[in-house]
């Protein structure tokens, strides 16, 4: 819960002055590393380690949720750019940040997954997302790839998408226990 505290108040004082973070010494590289998991290669590698993981549970809604929740926020994202219109660094468009939303929603396949293992849903399902979504949107702005708002924006997107996609790909607790139900405290 700090992590999106800090994350909306550093994207409002970022948003208020229009300019990006500046690239601290040293962390470009680290940034370059965070950017490749939003990159066609690392988001395959990505997105093939999230379906591997789901595999041997023989859960295909799990595997679908593990495809079609990041695959629909990336589709959504990409529509979405050129009907916002909003750039950076000349003619690239730039809301919502395509790979801080990809990072958010397998954050939240994620999360979901551990949820379901361990039987704890809010801690995970607030931390995962927001620390993988938190990472990329650091590296986007210190690349200067995006601004704060954007990644925000890709943020949300990727809660709207994949949350949605999970309501609906997995059980409810009519059919078996819902993995989406915060247990009652004693």
């Amino acid at each position: 819960m700090a992590a999106v505290g800090a994350l909306v108040a550093v994207g409002l004082a970022v948003a208020l002055h229009d300019s990006t973070f500046p690239v601290p010494q040293g962390s470009g590289s680290v940034a370059l590393v965070v950017d490749f998991f939003g990159e066609p290669v690392g988001a395959v590698l990505v997105l093939g380690g999230l379906v591997a993981a789901t595999l041997p549970a023989r859960n295909w809604r799990w595997t679908g949720l593990a495809v079609i929740g990041p695959g629909l926020t990336v589709v959504l994202t990409t529509v979405v750019k050129p009907l916002v219109g909003r750039t950076i660094n000349g003619p690239h468009l730039s809301y919502p940040s395509g790979h801080t939303a990809y990072a958010t929603a397998v954050g939240l396949v994620v999360a979901l997954l551990l949820a379901r293992r361990f039987g704890r849903f809010v801690p995970l399902t607030l931390a995962v997302p927001t620390i993988f979504g938190a990472a990329m949107a650091w590296a986007q702005v210190s690349l200067g790839a995006h601004y704060v708002t954007d990644t925000i924006g890709g943020y949300a997107t990727a809660l709207a998408i994949t949350a949605t996609a999970a309501l609906l790909l997995l059980p409810t607790a009519t059919h078996s226990p819902a993995p989406l139900l915060v247990e009652p405290l004693p």
